[in-house]
């Protein structure tokens, strides 16, 4: 493992974390002498102390991640790395959940292991295998990184397929389309190198799309735990399987670190009126003024009612956010999210002026299971963005609903629904389908008189 940062600290969260895995590792039974942490900084927890690194292996130009092949590089150089032994990797956020042993991995002659994602999505920089052999691999990483000014997974990627179009474009154009790289001295990168199962970096955040390709039982917990979903699908299996990933023993070294989730969620009400005459029109404050009436009878606190318009409106000591013209409500969703108003812990409930609530509800009513947003069928077959739930992450659902709703010049629904229909960009794992007949006894639709 290694942190090297300008601040000469770790960062908020990887101050909890390399506890963590340090008291993982020693649970596992490495010995302390056998972890190396690799930071250009003093550190030391349970007879682990830090090996000094030089400060300049960081560099933000390159990518703040640079250090993982820069620090490589230089223990090479200082001969730090001995002869016959195998030497793991991996980010200060991936997580040993069982024995990992040298045979299983068999890498043979190869002299490095690496994980390339499912269907060359791309080679994994988070956890890999290397011996004393893969000197000149990482010398022949770090000369791509800076020459083309890419980060170490992308150079890693270019190197391994040959493909300049990783070095040079995008990811979607490195699937598509091929130029030969012909780095000097790459020519035989692939052959000296072994695939490894995704078991070895299995990221949370794509639990459907690895688990059935993974090596069970999973090796690894790769997920940030200050993201809520991915904890709770970790930890307590609040995901598509029901099934908690992290073993007993893992749990408790989170929790004795007082890291537990945040349970219940925070619940927020949010409404949306937008008018081009920056008024309400017809019966419509009447709306507002029964919603947040119902709101406050429900036990709502007036702090978690927002309510959005384009002028300036209060009620009940309850004051409207005023945003500025916005194409849609998707819109406006997708602003909250991108300034940090929806945050982490928290369920959204966004509706309908003429979407009631019939009775006091708590998150645990609201499986999201590891995804960002919750959605019903409409009874008809479609989607309903009249009343749904939604938290933090989820910008991407609503940036691709207001764009395909603008491109397509129709409503939020039909607009999500062809999103829908095409899997945009892996859309369908990104929310999960609520109980309709759940919802319809907590939600009603109806107008006002």
């Amino acid at each position: 493992m290694l942190f090297v940062h300008p601040s000469k600290d770790f960062i908020p969260e990887h101050k909890m974390s390399v506890k963590i895995e340090i008291d993982n590792n020693l649970s596992l039974g490495w010995k302390a002498e056998d972890i190396i942490l690799a930071t250009n900084f003093t550190y030391e927890y349970k007879g682990v102390k830090s090996l000094l690194v030089s400060n300049d292996n960081y560099n933000a130009d390159i990518s703040p991640c640079a250090p993982i092949i820069n620090v490589i590089v230089e223990l090479f150089d200082r001969k730090l790395i001995e002869k016959n032994e195998l030497y793991w990797y991996h980010d200060t956020d991936l997580y040993q959940m069982y024995e990992v042993t040298e045979s299983e991995l068999n890498l043979g002659e190869c002299d490095m292991g690496i994980v390339e994602w499912p269907n060359g999505a791309k080679i994994s920089a988070s956890s890999f295998f290397f011996k004393d052999s893969a000197k000149d691999l990482f010398g022949l990483i770090r000369e791509v990184m800076y020459k083309y000014k890419v980060d170490e997974e992308v150079a890693m990627s270019a190197l391994y397929t040959n493909n300049l179009f990783w070095a040079t474009g995008s990811q979607w154009d490195a699937q598509k389309k091929f130029a030969p790289l012909n780095h000097p001295g790459a020519e035989n990168f692939q052959k000296r190198v072994k695939k490894l199962n995704i078991t070895y970096d299995f990221e949370m955040n794509y639990l459907n799309q690895h688990y059935p390709l993974a090596t069970k039982p999973i090796k690894v917990a790769h997920f940030h735990f200050m993201k809520e979903r991915l904890l709770d699908s970790a930890m307590y299996g609040k995901n598509s399987m029901n099934k908690p990933l992290m073993p007993e023993r893992l749990i408790k070294i989170f929790h004795k670190h007082e890291v537990k989730g945040i349970n219940p969620k925070k619940m927020k009400n949010l409404m949306v009126y937008q008018s081009p005459e920056k008024k309400f029109l017809d019966k419509t404050e009447h709306l507002i003024e029964a919603q947040i009436d119902n709101s406050l009878e429900l036990d709502w606190k007036p702090e978690d009612i927002v309510l959005i318009t384009n002028f300036p409106y209060e009620y009940k000591k309850i004051k409207s956010i005023v945003l500025d013209d916005k194409a849609n409500k998707s819109d406006v969703i997708f602003h909250l999210l991108m300034q940090g108003v929806v945050r982490e812990g928290e369920f959204w409930w966004s509706h309908d002026l003429d979407v009631f609530q019939l009775r006091p509800i708590d998150s645990s009513e609201i499986n999201l299971e590891d995804t960002t947003a919750g959605f019903t069928d409409d009874g008809c077959g479609k989607l309903d963005t009249g009343s749904f739930f939604f938290r933090k992450d989820s910008e991407k659902i609503f940036e691709w609903i207001r764009n395909r709703a603008c491109k397509l010049k129709t409503g939020e629904t039909a607009a999500f629904m062809s999103l829908v229909a095409e899997n945009f960009h892996s859309i369908n794992t990104k929310y999960v389908k609520l109980d309709y007949e759940k919802m319809e006894k907590i939600f009603n639709r109806h107008g006002i008189k």
